[in-house]
């Protein structure tokens, strides 16, 4: 009988152990499960933000090709303006130089025609020279006669009042 309760006894410890196992194998399942479902929910968090984000960065993407497309239209306008533009100016270029080049003519032919008018111009300027020469030295005869005549004036003045002066001091 002894060894009858010592069997149960020995019993009782292992089904004791085992529900102590069993009750911390149940306890470690709820804290796992509950840590899977944390997981889980953190990780649908993350999927929907990460899902949100690349919304917002397809629509950043079909805004910056909106905008690519759009710069490289006009980006090819202005090319095209600038070949216009360039167009132009050569023609202009073209037609000012076939200008320069008759003017060029014209003047080669003025130049003929003033060469031989030189000439009689030069006989006209010596003559005029020599009347404003004397146009000249009779303006400045004429300026020292008008200096000579306001220093005579100054004198003058001068002269009555150092006048006028010495009457007021013998009265």
């Amino acid at each position: 009988e002894r060894e009858y309760k010592e069997s149960i006894l020995s019993l009782r410890k292992e089904i004791d152990n085992m529900r102590r196992d069993h009750d911390k194998t149940v306890s470690l399942r709820e804290r796992t499960a509950e840590a899977a479902e944390a997981g889980r929910l953190d990780l649908e968090r993350r999927m929907a933000s990460a899902i949100s984000e690349a919304a917002g960065l397809r629509d950043s993407i079909a805004e910056l090709q909106e905008k690519n497309e759009d710069m490289v239209r006009a980006r090819d306008q202005t090319a095209q303006e600038h070949a216009r533009t360039l167009q132009a100016l050569r023609s202009e270029h073209e037609r000012l130089q076939a200008a320069l080049e008759s003017e060029r003519r014209h003047k080669g032919t003025t130049l003929s025609e003033l060469k031989h008018r030189e000439g009689f111009l030069e006989d006209n300027n010596l003559e005029i020279a020599n009347a404003l020469a004397e146009a000249q030295r009779q303006a400045d005869e004429k300026t020292r006669l008008v200096e000579r005549v306001k220093l005579e004036a100054q004198w003058a003045k001068a002269d009555k009042k150092a006048a006028e002066e010495q009457l007021s001091s013998t009265k």
